[in-house]
């Protein structure tokens, strides 16, 4: 289930500061782990899986893009 959190409660990755609002998305693999879907007040995206952090380009991971569809 997805589901919207308070930007109070989740320490993320670099750049918390920077997101206004956050999401908590389940892992598409495996039912135990879950990432947070931000966006900041740009409105760019980002995720807190390996795939986009790991990523120099920041392309929409798989868990932007189920959030997007939501």
């Amino acid at each position: 289930m997805i589901q919207q959190q308070n930007s109070q409660q989740l320490p993320l990755w670099r750049g918390v500061d920077r997101w206004v609002r956050r999401f908590q998305v389940p892992s598409l693999t495996d039912p135990e782990r879950g990432y947070v879907v931000a966006i900041d007040a740009e409105g760019k995206w980002g995720c807190s899986c390996p795939a986009w952090t790991h990523d120099p380009t920041r392309k929409a991971c798989k868990h932007i893009r189920a959030w997007k569809k939501h």
